[in-house]
């Protein structure tokens, strides 16, 4: 029905296709890992601050507290900002586990290595395909 050569042209668009989009899953990959790194962050400070013994816990609310009151009069600006912490700090709980279900199932992201590796096999190949 088609002529072979065009057939043949069709098939290598499609795997150079093929190749870009397996490119980009890498490179999102590689974003994707640096855009959640604050939440790692923010999930070892929580697992540091559970490891702390109750008693610390339970007074360091109360300090900081008083030291939040204190702010608010000498520093209205950052005393406010402050007053937002505990808001982000509850929106990142419930956020993370989210984030994190989510990127677990979709594809294992590639290491630094790779992706370099992909990059220069995508060049050489669109390289040698276009000429």
């Amino acid at each position: 029905m088609f002529p072979r050569e065009e057939l043949i042209q069709l098939e290598r668009r499609k795997e150079i296709l093929r190749m870009r989009i397996r490119l980009q899953r890498a490179e999102m990959a590689v974003h994707a890992r640096e855009v959640l790194r604050p939440l790692g962050w923010i999930e070892s400070i929580q697992s540091r601050w559970q490891s702390l013994p109750w008693g610390v816990r339970m007074i360091s609310g109360s300090l900081g507290f008083l030291a939040q009151r204190a702010l608010l009069r000498r520093l209205p600006w950052r005393a406010k900002a402050l007053l937002w912490v505990p808001v982000a700090w509850k929106l990142a709980r419930k956020a993370f586990p989210l984030v994190a279900r989510s990127a677990r199932g979709a594809f294992q992201v590639p290491t630094q290595e790779e992706a370099v590796r992909i990059v220069r096999l995508r060049r050489s190949l669109s390289g040698a395909k276009s000429s």
